[in-house]
């Protein structure tokens, strides 16, 4: 994407333990400088904590009848100028053809920047999820918006969660007359995004 750095992550999350100015060690004073003779006296200024964070990878893929049993689902967007306010701010979004939420806005006094946002599918519309999957954002009120880096990640019945393939490209709403257009250019509706969910052999 030319003007967001997706960063590959999966949506699931893990935990790890962070440890503040652990390991550091106070400078040897060998440069020629006069900080170098001064002593140096390192203080923790925030216990260790443990956070939780997305690793890298290593998720493993969906099995027998895990579709069939998922807890939870998800969709990552990266969006760009996703006006709150009426009468842009109803933007639908659709997976396999059934309505699964609104396009999470970006915030009203700085929705001309990349924001990363999770839209959470509700319960009653897991059914609609498949290996295969085409997911649509329309547009309301005429906005000009742009999103892109899309993914889907739902969460077996043993907690863990499984992610899509992310659609790389970028959809604006907007043609060329906009100062942030780039990618793929729509008018009512996205062209569908396939995602796929990975299934064990």
């Amino acid at each position: 994407m030319s003007s967001y750095a997706a960063v590959r992550r999966p949506l699931g999350r893990r935990r790890v333990t962070i440890r503040l100015t652990e390991a550091l060690r106070p400078a040897r004073p060998s440069l020629p400088t006069p900080f170098a003779a001064q002593e140096v006296e390192l203080v923790e200024v925030q216990a260790p904590r443990e956070v939780q964070t997305i690793p890298p990878g290593g998720l493993t893929p969906l099995a027998g009848d895990d579709l069939k049993q998922i807890k939870a689902a998800r969709l990552h967007l990266a969006v760009f100028g996703a006006n709150p306010e009426d009468p842009y701010a109803n933007k639908p979004v659709t997976l396999n053809g059934v309505a699964i939420g609104i396009l999470p806005p970006n915030a009203r006094h700085a929705s001309d920047q990349w924001v990363e946002q999770i839209l959470e599918i509700p319960a009653e519309k897991l059914a609609a999820i498949a290996v295969e999957n085409v997911v649509v954002v329309a547009n309301c009120g005429g906005d000009a918006f742009k999103f892109g880096d899309a993914a889907l990640a739902v969460q077996r019945p043993d907690g863990t969660w499984v992610e899509s393939n992310r659609d790389r490209a970028v959809y604006c709403s907007v043609g060329g007359g906009w100062p942030h257009h780039e990618g793929i250019s729509f008018s009512t509706t996205s062209p569908p995004m396939k995602l796929t969910l990975p299934v064990a052999p």
